[in-house]
């Protein structure tokens, strides 16, 4: 179970520091708002890959030098 995420500069994400609670979530918004790119960046610290490009790179939020993703795991 993801116990905490954090991250910044990467694509659309505002920098976040986020300790969900045990159980489902349920994330809403209009398109462009950053659902997926929460995802791809899950998806990214757990695989190193990017689900939306070959380049990790194309990830970095427009303007930035490059982005940070760190999170906790728990059983």
């Amino acid at each position: 179970m993801l116990a905490q995420l954090t991250a910044n500069g990467f694509r659309n994400l505002a920098p976040l520091s986020l300790r969900p609670a045990p159980g489902s979530h349920l994330f809403l918004g209009g398109n462009g708002a950053g659902k997926t790119s929460f995802l791809e960046a899950i998806y990214v610290l757990a695989t190193t890959r990017s689900f939306r490009t070959t380049q990790i790179a194309d990830c970095i939020h427009h303007g930035a030098d490059l982005f940070h993703l760190e999170g906790e795991v728990t059983n």
